[in-house]
């Protein structure tokens, strides 16, 4: 008998430590998860915000490209990112600017030279343009191509500031255009190209 009291009493004290244990366990969880579901809410909200800025973005950059006059087929190559500054120099740009500039006029346009024609630059109806070459002088012969197809007034109707840059390391050239309605939001467009066939692309955009 003194034995089943003493198990008894055992059993009970098992039962109880399980049951402690349990509702410590169950506390804790109840205290953990109300900070833990206050953030997921903040982060989701944040999610949301960011979806929504993202899905405007996204609507204003297919608005940009359907008001062109280029064909379906043109408009799909394009993608124009948007964000609140222009494209940067490359790494390669920055140490080519570095160097000291030489000034030099190409089509009757005073231009900055750098790395002996290797980049030229100029700015010109609130526009930067950047024409980078191969090697020594390519920069300057493509900047002559460049300024041939340019028109004399906006690159882009209604823009009020832009940069378009040009790139040929081969055969391809490639171009980079950002432009600004408002100061504010930049318009960003990457493609590949000739400096007329871009420059056609740019002024189709109203």
């Amino acid at each position: 008998m003194q034995k089943c009291k003493i198990a008894i009493t055992s059993l009970l004290l098992v039962a109880s430590l399980i049951i402690g244990v349990a509702g410590c366990t169950t506390t804790a969880s109840k205290t953990q998860s109300t900070p833990g579901a206050n953030f997921s809410q903040g982060q989701a909200n944040a999610l949301k915000q960011n979806a929504n800025e993202q899905n405007k973005n996204e609507a204003q950059s297919n608005n940009v490209m359907q008001n062109t006059n280029m064909p379906p087929n043109i408009i799909e190559k394009y993608h124009i990112t948007i964000s609140k500054q222009p494209f940067s120099p490359y790494p390669t740009e920055k140490e080519i600017f570095a160097r000291p500039a030489g000034n030099i006029k190409i089509n009757g346009i005073q231009v900055s030279s750098f790395g002996h024609g290797m980049e030229i630059t100029w700015k010109d109806n609130g526009w930067e343009y950047f024409v980078i070459g191969h090697d020594y002088g390519d920069g300057k012969q493509m900047a002559q191509e460049v300024l041939t197809v340019l028109p004399k007034g906006n690159l882009i109707k209604n823009s009020i500031k832009g940069k378009l840059r040009f790139v040929r390391l081969g055969n391809p050239t490639y171009f980079t255009a950002s432009w600004t309605y408002d100061g504010d939001k930049w318009y960003t467009l990457q493609g590949k190209g000739l400096p007329g066939d871009a420059v056609k692309i740019l002024q189709s955009i109203k």
